[in-house]
């Protein structure tokens, strides 16, 4: 009772507990292998700062003392960081995979973006 993984029964009919829960999918005729548990049920609880844009437009005397009419400094960010406590990586947003891939949110790491830039007004 107490292994790390479930004992594979062989032959499997639909079970009782199958058509108790009336499950639709592939699932249903494997009978014992599909229990409802939660022993391998994984916390996807996280943080994630996705999106950051900062922009500052100077004062026009600070600009108009070299020549220019608007000056815009900015920074713009995603994906910065995330707080999460999983031990796989799976992106907690993406619920379903491809039909040729199990994937399922496996995927690591994330892409971060940054950029900035000076915008000047003539």
């Amino acid at each position: 009772q107490n292994a790390k993984y479930p004992r594979p029964y062989t032959g499997n009919g639909v079970s009782a507990i199958n058509n108790m829960y009336k499950m639709a999918d592939a699932a249903a005729n494997s009978g014992n292998n599909f229990y409802p548990q939660t022993k391998y049920l994984l916390n996807l609880a996280y943080l994630r700062l996705k999106n950051l844009t900062i922009g500052y437009t100077l004062p026009k005397e600070v600009s108009g003392r070299i020549h220019f009419e608007k000056i815009r400094v900015y920074f713009s960010g995603e994906n910065l960081f995330e707080i999460a406590q999983r031990k796989i990586p799976i992106d907690a947003e993406i619920t379903a995979g491809s039909s040729t891939s199990n994937f399922y949110g496996r995927t690591a790491p994330f892409f971060r973006t940054i950029s900035f830039g000076v915008q000047l007004g003539m």
